[in-house]
């Protein structure tokens, strides 16, 4: 048997199966094999001894397997793709919840934003280079048939049943129920919705403001006001203005209010206007948030909070996914529910 001595400049590069299997003198099967335990379809043998030898190698020089050739092997990019409309409509949490779980499933993740009225598709479904898509928001109808032509594994979260992948929607008719249903206890006259960036057609808009409709209507109330806070986070000085003029207008009204404040980024300055209008909890005013904290904890009023558990979507949509690009059915529950946090109750998230 010949062997070759490797010096330590040849330890400069990044260490390889072949430059392992010379330092023990062995074959790139065996230490394919032993470094790559139920990846590989191979029947190669070895010894424990051999592969403590491999494994002490590797260990020593800092072996990391080649992504590339896995991918070769496998035929996988282990790759998962996200696409969204704007990166300011998701909870940040939203990110950092994702980052984690595909971490746990050893996927990389990759986002792309896809402009509105844009004739080219998304670059995730032109080029074979994810093995499956994570869709947020209600895209364009072609982008679902596209993936569906193709048959892209792909999961769309909160997107409404019209789209043909598989579907993880959360209950927003449940959440209007439980806000309501506080308005109610507090003898609320008058309901009212903030929102930002809203797309009349999405399925989460949709079910909100009809849900809210019905059950004024329901109680014999006025027909609830939904007011766009868009301009108080990009709009120009006076529009700005426009829209605090606005807000004083509805909340110096007499009626106590049941305020359903579903805003990105809005609460902590839609909080200082109903301060300044002297609407307070629980004397003229019930103030609900529906959605995931967009501020930091320790920033925030004390508020009645209706979330989703989002380490639980997460962990749901990317095992779900995984499980559709190995040919595997979605085991994940289809809706998901939001969760009711009263003002002052104590609430943690991961």
């Amino acid at each position: 048997m010949i062997f070759r001595i490797i010096t330590i400049s040849d330890m400069t590069t990044r260490i390889t199966v072949k430059k392992i299997a010379e330092l023990c003198g062995i074959s790139q099967p065996v230490v394919s094999a032993v470094l790559n335990p139920g990846k590989l379809k191979s029947n190669v043998r070895f010894s424990e001894e051999t592969a403590s030898k491999v494994r002490a190698i590797a260990d020593e020089y800092g072996y990391r397997p080649n992504r590339v050739a896995q991918n070769f092997q496998s035929q996988k990019h282990h790759i998962i793709g996200v696409l969204i409309h704007e990166a300011g409509n998701l909870p940040p949490d939203t990110f950092r919840n994702l980052l984690n779980k595909a971490d746990e499933y050893k996927q990389l993740i990759c986002f792309e934003s896809v402009k509105h009225n844009d004739d080219d598709l998304p670059v995730f479904i032109r080029k074979d280079c994810v093995d499956g898509v994570l869709l947020f928001e209600q895209l364009d109808p072609k982008i679902h048939e596209a993936i569906a032509r193709i048959k892209l594994p792909a999961i769309s979260i909160n997107a409404g049943h019209i789209c043909k992948t598989h579907n993880v929607v959360f209950d927003e008719v449940d959440a209007i129920r439980q806000a309501v249903g506080l308005f109610e206890q507090g003898g609320c006259q008058r309901y009212v919705l903030t929102r930002t960036f809203a797309n009349a057609n999405h399925y989460a808009t949709h079910e909100r403001v009809s849900t809210l409709h019905r059950l004024a209507y329901q109680n014999g109330l006025p027909e609830p006001l939904v007011i766009e806070l868009d301009n108080l986070l990009i709009g120009s000085a006076s529009q700005k203005q426009d829209v605090i003029n606005q807000l004083m207008r509805v909340f110096s009204q007499p009626e106590k209010i049941g305020l359903v404040d579903t805003g990105i980024y809005t609460t902590l300055p839609l909080h200082q206007i109903l301060t300044k209008a002297n609407r307070h909890e629980p004397d003229n005013l019930v103030h609900v948030f529906i959605g995931n904290d967009p501020t930091n904890d320790l920033l925030w009023p004390p508020i009645n909070r209706i979330s989703i558990d989002l380490p639980k979507l997460m962990q749901h949509a990317v095992s779900d996914l995984t499980r559709l690009i190995q040919g595997d059915k979605p085991q994940g529950p289809p809706v998901v529910p939001y969760q009711l946090f009263k003002a002052g109750d104590a609430k943690t998230e991961d």
